[in-house]
């Protein structure tokens, strides 16, 4: 019996997540803009290990 519940609940929610899947979005949308900078920190590299600097 706790397994044919269990089942159930796995099916309801598996049910409710397809059909609320055609609402997701993956990513930065267009139009939104950049929440932010980047800073890449740099973990290796002699001088400049630790750091933040620009990679370019």
């Amino acid at each position: 019996m706790p397994l044919r519940s269990t089942l159930c609940v796995v099916a309801i929610l598996l049910a409710a997540g397809i059909a609320n899947a055609d609402n997701l979005k993956s990513g930065p949308q267009v139009g939104n803009g950049n929440p932010g900078g980047f800073g890449a920190l740099f973990i290796n590299g002699g001088e400049h290990a630790g750091k933040k600097r620009c990679p370019v």
